[in-house]
């Protein structure tokens, strides 16, 4: 097995909607998520929503998969979760925002393969 430390995923901006995908884990692989940054790079207050997911889209979400439930983001703040969270293939990793605000969402970790 190959182990691969890095960036999973990065979503910023308005690229960011209802149930955007941050990370998904590829076929034949497995993931472990050591944080997520989530960083608001306006003047103005913003809402986000991280959510986990095992396994299925955005409307197959349950209240257990919540990471960060409607977390208010302040101006200019950077939130770090550390995590460790164990994913097998294709678990996906859903961020939500709402406000006037679009942070920036970034999944660090290792792919094992």
């Amino acid at each position: 097995m190959a182990e691969t430390i890095k960036r999973l995923g990065q979503v910023t901006g308005a690229n960011i909607a209802t149930g955007t995908t941050l990370y998904t884990v590829a076929a034949n692989t497995s993931a472990v998520i050591s944080s997520i940054n989530v960083c608001n790079r306006h003047s103005q207050t913003g809402t986000s929503i991280t959510i986990w997911h095992v396994d299925g889209a955005y409307g197959d979400r349950a209240d257990e998969d919540v990471i960060c439930y409607k977390h208010n983001l302040l101006p200019a703040t950077t939130l770090n979760f550390r995590l460790g969270i164990t994913m097998e293939a294709s678990d996906t990793i859903i961020v939500d925002t709402t406000g006037s605000t679009y942070p920036t969402f970034i999944a660090w970790g290792s792919e094992i393969t």
